[in-house]
C-alpha cells in the first residue's frame, strides 16, 4: 500500500528543491548573459528561465504554507516557461 505523504516529506522535498534552486543560482551566475545580447533566441530562453525560476519559488511557497490548490495552479505556467526556454 501506498503511504501518505506527510509534513516531515514535503518538508524534505521543499529543501531539496530549494538546494536545487540555489544550484541553479549559480549555474545562472556562470553564464555570462551579456555575451547573449546579440543572440535574440539564447536570450529568450535565458528570459524563459528566470520566469521558470520565479514561478517554482512560487510553487515551493505556497505549498510551505498549506496552500497546496494554488500552487499546483502555478505549476502549469511555470511548464509553458521550461517549455518556451527550451
Amino acid at each position: 500500500m501506498n503511504k501518505q505523504p506527510t509534513a516531515t516529506d514535503l518538508d524534505k522535498i521543499l529543501g531539496r528543491s530549494d538546494e536545487l534552486d540555489s544550484a541553479l543560482v549559480e549555474l545562472f551566475k556562470a553564464v555570462k548573459y551579456k555575451t547573449f545580447d546579440s543572440n535574440k533566441k539564447i536570450s529568450a530562453s535565458y528570459a524563459a528561465c528566470k520566469v521558470e525560476r520565479e514561478h517554482s519559488r512560487g510553487v515551493r511557497i505556497l505549498f510551505a504554507n498549506g496552500l497546496a490548490t494554488s500552487a499546483i495552479c502555478l505549476m502549469r505556467p511555470q511548464y509553458e516557461a521550461v517549455t518556451r526556454a527550451v
